[in-house]
C-alpha cells in the first residue's frame, strides 16, 4: 500500500485541477465564499444553478484549503462585505414586514377589544414584535451598528482608572465629576 505525503495531490486530484477552466474555478470559489466556506452547500448551489456546474465537495474543499487558498482568501475578502450587506438588508426587510404584521394585529385587537376572546391576535402581535426585534438587531449587527448601549458614570470610570494606576484626582463627596479629564499618555513598550 502506497501512502501519499500529506501535501501532495493524488492523480485524480490533479485531473480535477485540469478538468475545469479558470472561470469555472473562480465561479466555484465565489460560491464557497458566499456559503461561508460550506463546501457541501456550495456544491448544491452550483449544481442547482441556471448554468449547472458539477464539482464534487471534496474538490471544492481541496481548492479552498490547499491548492487555491490564496485565490479563495482574496475572493472571500472581497465578497464578505457584499454578502454581509445583503444579509443585513434581508434582515431589515424581514423586520419591516414583521413590524407591519404587529401593527395590523394591534389594529385588529383594538377593534375587537370590547369583546376580546381571540387570544390568537395577541399571540400573533407578540410573536411579530419579537421577530421584528430579532431581525432589527441582526440587521444592526451585520451593518456594523451597535446592538446595545453601555452608560457609565464618570466617577466610576475614574475609580477604575485609579485602580489601574491612574494618578488623577477623584471628585470629593458632593462634587460634580469633571466633564473631561486632561491626561498625558506615555507609550510603554512591552
Amino acid at each position: 500500500m502506497t501512502v501519499n505525503p500529506p501535501n501532495t495531490m493524488t492523480e485524480t486530484a490533479v485531473q480535477a485541477e485540469h478538468r475545469f477552466t479558470e472561470a469555472q474555478i473562480h465561479r466555484a470559489l465565489v460560491e464557497v465564499a458566499a456559503c461561508s466556506g460550506n463546501t457541501h452547500m456550495a456544491q448544491r448551489h452550483l449544481e442547482e444553478d441556471d448554468e449547472p456546474l458539477k464539482i464534487n465537495q471534496a474538490t471544492l474543499w481541496r481548492w479552498t484549503r490547499r491548492s487555491k487558498v490564496d485565490a479563495y482568501e482574496r475572493i472571500r475578502a472581497e465578497a464578505l462585505p457584499v454578502i454581509t450587506a445583503e444579509a443585513a438588508e434581508q434582515h431589515m426587510s424581514l423586520a419591516r414586514k414583521q413590524a407591519g404584521i404587529a401593527a395590523e394585529a394591534a389594529e385588529r385587537i383594538k377593534e375587537r377589544l370590547p369583546a376580546m376572546d381571540d387570544r390568537d391576535l395577541i399571540n400573533a402581535m407578540g410573536k411579530a414584535d419579537i421577530g421584528s426585534g430579532i431581525h432589527t438587531e441582526k440587521a444592526q449587527l451585520l451593518s456594523g451598528q451597535p446592538t446595545h448601549r453601555v452608560e457609565r458614570d464618570a466617577s466610576e470610570v475614574l475609580r477604575e482608572l485609579q485602580a489601574a494606576g491612574f494618578k488623577g484626582q477623584l471628585p470629593q463627596q458632593g462634587q460634580e465629576p469633571p466633564k473631561h479629564v486632561d491626561v498625558e499618555a506615555e507609550v510603554v513598550e512591552g
